[in-house]
């Protein structure tokens, strides 16, 4: 039928109800179709057996790793699972560990127990969001610093002053005819979409001027040709970030943890989080850790008035 055709005048095998349906159809007993299926099912595995097996692809890619920790960072955020977060830590540090060089340098492919191949730039992009990500999530200011360590690797490896775009390929990697700029976004963002996120993310958390130059002429390289939106998907995130207001949220003292959870569940798109139990030399710390807990909800330069409670503060970010 319509439903069950494939492709090339052949169909695939669906099932229209479920066993105890049609044994109640045949007038059959539940037991007497399973058995059946199972029989029949261990004769289909036999002939299968004789057939050339599927390519195995055993590979783990840098790049779709580093996307992973992110899901599982976001999976965290919004249901408050542990595991999501273990996983994602377990996860970054085996990358650290595997794929990444003495030098700070990453490899693009884990495969039979080997590293190799230099990184691309997109490893280097979606990892540093990764951590950034891993940062806000947990308050380990490791993963803010290793972040900031691949961004200024990928800068040295892959900046193009000229364009002020990335190029995809490292400045000392196997020489080719051309360096191509990965711009569009397809169902996996552009390496630079994401090296623009990394950068402005970074630029407030540090409040670092040169990060944000960067991001900014990433943006305007790109903008003029935008001309449709899903191939620019990324891009016009990192857009909506500058086109409206920007909020960093800062929540310091022993319920920062807490209230940070409770910041998370919401839907907050325009905002990064820094918590902290105790006190930081992050820049977004400075001057703000008093006897209480706090939020400070801070936008372009200017902050509000410090809070005790999240709902307070949920209106200012409009």
């Amino acid at each position: 039928g319509k439903e069950a055709y494939w492709e090339h005048e052949q169909n695939i095998l669906l099932r229209t109800m479920t066993d105890e349906d049609f044994a109640k159809k045949e007038n059959l007993s539940v037991e007497f179709v399973k058995e059946k299926a199972r029989s029949i099912n261990s004769k289909l595995l036999v002939e299968r057996s004789k057939r050339v097996r599927p390519g195995l692809d055993n590979k783990c890619l840098t790049s779709w790793n580093a996307l992973m920790i992110s899901a599982y960072v976001e999976a965290y955020k919004s249901f408050q699972q542990e595991q999501y977060l273990n996983n994602a830590i377990e996860l970054a540090n085996s990358i650290l560990k595997n794929l990444q060089k003495e030098d700070g340098t990453l490899l693009h492919v884990w495969t039979n127990g080997q590293a190799k191949t230099p990184a691309f730039l997109d490893s280097y992009a979606f990892l540093a969001e990764a951590f950034i990500s891993l940062y806000e999530a947990s308050g380990n200011e490791s993963w803010l610093n290793d972040s900031r360590a691949l961004t200024d690797k990928a800068i040295e490896l892959f900046f193009d002053e000229n364009s002020g775009l990335f190029y995809y390929t490292a400045s000392d990697s196997e020489k080719l005819i051309a360096r191509k700029k990965e711009t569009q976004d397809n169902v996996i963002p552009a390496s630079n979409s994401a090296m623009c996120k990394v950068l402005f993310r970074l630029s407030r958390h540090c409040e670092n001027e040169k990060y944000e130059h960067l991001s900014n002429r990433l943006l305007s390289s790109v903008l003029p040709q935008i001309n449709y939106a899903s191939g620019y998907s990324n891009w016009l995130q990192a857009y909506l970030w500058q086109a409206f207001p920007f909020y960093e949220i800062v929540i310091t003292g022993k319920e920062s943890e807490a209230i940070r959870s409770d910041f998370q569940k919401q839907f907050l798109p325009n905002t990064l989080i820094s918590a902290s139990t105790i006190e930081s030399g992050l820049p977004l710390f400075a001057n703000r850790f008093g006897t209480n807990s706090a939020i400070y909800v801070c936008t372009g330069k200017m902050c509000f008035a410090p809070l005790t409670k999240m709902e307070d503060a949920l209106p200012l970010l409009k």
